[in-house]
């Protein structure tokens, strides 16, 4: 085979590929009752921070549930999906979006969701549907020892001692930077 048609072959395979349409997310419909009936938690929840994974695809939201259908939540919680919608995930999400989510228990208090657990952008509507199915639901009681935004670890408790401290050396560091800086320049200008 010459040449020339090895590659226009290369070309003919990597477009072909390319124009794959098994490599787009495709769900199969359900209702709003079958994702409940699949889900491990249903909650009203409202994003306070997003972790992006760029090597794995992945988005990491912390959560802070507002109101729950289904499942136990005392504090912020992970929720891991896909960081697009090809690959399934929620597509693009800001901090402070609220959320209908529907998810499954990963283990520690984690998480995960896709395009196709029924996770939608928050309205009266999805929550009115919501609450048919499944009850009027809860509102959320969060722990005050942890912060909101924050969520629980197992293992791991808030400290914040050393918060404090942390910040103590910081500023430390920092003051001594800025007075060495000061005293180059003294320096210098007495020359």
């Amino acid at each position: 085979m010459s040449l020339r048609r090895r590659l226009l072959a290369c070309l003919v395979g990597l477009l072909a590929l390319l124009g794959v349409p098994a490599w787009a997310c495709s769900c199969a419909g359900q209702t709003m009752a079958e994702a409940a009936s699949a889900a491990d938690a249903v909650a009203h929840v409202r994003i306070d921070r997003i972790e992006m994974d760029v090597p794995g695809g992945v988005v990491h939201y912390t959560v802070t549930p507002l109101h729950v259908w289904k499942g136990s939540f005392d504090t912020s919680f992970l929720v891991r999906t896909a960081s697009d919608e090809a690959s399934c995930g929620l597509g693009e999400r800001f901090l402070r979006d609220e959320l209908l989510l529907f998810a499954t228990a990963e283990g520690g208090g984690r998480y995960s969701t896709t395009l196709c657990s029924g996770t939608v952008t928050w309205s009266e509507q999805a929550a009115g549907e919501i609450s048919r199915i499944l009850g009027p639901g809860a509102e959320a009681s969060l722990d005050p020892t942890y912060p909101v935004g924050e969520p629980r670890i197992d293992g791991v408790e808030p400290n914040l001692t050393s918060a404090i401290i942390a910040g103590t050396v910081l500023a430390t560091m920092l003051g001594m930077v800025l007075m060495m800086m000061f005293s180059r320049r003294r320096a210098r200008r007495r020359r």
